[in-house]
């Protein structure tokens, strides 16, 4: 669709003019802005690594990095992370070069460690059977002292 402007006998399509609206009506922010809101970020209670590595993506395209893009959001993935553990993990892991790499690590630890506290949780639970048995243990054992005493 082309729309014809009277005054000036300028003619732009919709899309030229949703271009123009766009740049007149939204300033730009600076680089040292967004630049700033990066190097703030870290990872939320509720999100998950993925979620936290695309929303440094998102965060760092504003920033124009150029070249560097993918090693500050790297850096900035393992400073912002909230699990002590991964973090720890990635610095001493020489072999990450990427964000990618980084992210499939920590994803790789997180797992291990989810793995591992359900099998600690498992082996410290009583089965259901002895943990009856003990119930009935302890009422045999009170009653028996009740009627020791009396």
């Amino acid at each position: 669709a082309v729309v014809s402007t009277q005054s000036t006998g300028n003619t732009k399509t919709y899309d030229e003019l949703q271009t123009l609206i766009k740049t007149k009506l939204m300033p730009k922010t600076s680089r040292i802005s967004e630049s700033y809101r990066f190097s703030r970020a870290k990872q939320e209670p509720q999100e998950t690594l993925a979620m936290f590595m695309g929303r440094l993506k998102t965060l760092a395209s504003f920033c124009e990095y150029g070249d560097g893009f993918d090693r500050q959001v790297l850096d900035k993935f393992v400073q912002g992370l909230s699990s002590e553990r991964i973090r720890e993990h990635l610095i001493d892991d020489a072999t990450i070069r990427t964000s990618a790499q980084a992210l499939e690590k920590a994803l790789a630890k997180e797992d291990s460690g989810s793995s591992a506290h359900k099998m600690a949780c498992n082996s410290v639970r009583p089965s259901k059977k002895n943990h009856g048995a003990n119930k009935r243990n302890n009422v045999d054992q009170s009653q028996k002292s009740k009627t020791e005493t009396v």
